[in-house]
């Protein structure tokens, strides 16, 4: 309970909005679809999926599903994917890691699934080129690559 009582008073003072994703899926496509047309940063967890879909692609040194909700969306938005780490460097020290935009570039239908994938491997590169250079500081709790291989 009083765990509970904490996590509603950090939750009362926040700057920022949370779009809670619900089964049909479409309430939460419409408030982000809303919140990019009002200039609002959206953030995604890039190497987390919910169930099992999602797209495979290599990753240190295995394949494992990736989720492809966000660069779908960044795609018929026309909204850029801007891949950001937190990472810790010494005891009260944290370094904000900002790559390059990934943008896709081709938006018609029958170029986006490639233009998708494209993007998909370039923030996967990413991701694992960070996770390397920290490898303390990804953590799952779950086996990543378990329902893959």
């Amino acid at each position: 309970q009083s765990i509970k009582e904490v996590f509603r008073n950090a939750m009362s003072n926040r700057r920022f909005k949370t779009i809670v994703l619900t089964e049909n899926g479409i309430d939460c496509i419409i408030q982000i679809k809303r919140a990019l047309q009002n200039n609002e940063v959206v953030c995604f967890h890039g190497d987390r999926i919910i169930g099992s879909s999602g797209v495979q692609l290599p990753f240190l040194g295995k394949s494992t599903n990736f989720p492809d909700g966000p660069f779908h969306i960044s795609a018929i938005t026309h909204s850029p994917i801007i891949p950001f780490f937190l990472v810790k460097e010494g005891f009260n020290n944290y370094c904000t890691k900002v790559f390059k935009p990934i943008v896709i570039q081709d938006n018609s239908k029958e170029k986006r699934n490639r233009e998708i994938n494209m993007a998909m491997k370039s923030y996967v590169k990413i991701l694992e080129k960070i996770v390397k250079n920290y490898p303390y500081q990804w953590f799952n709790f779950y086996n990543y690559w378990n329902d893959v291989n």
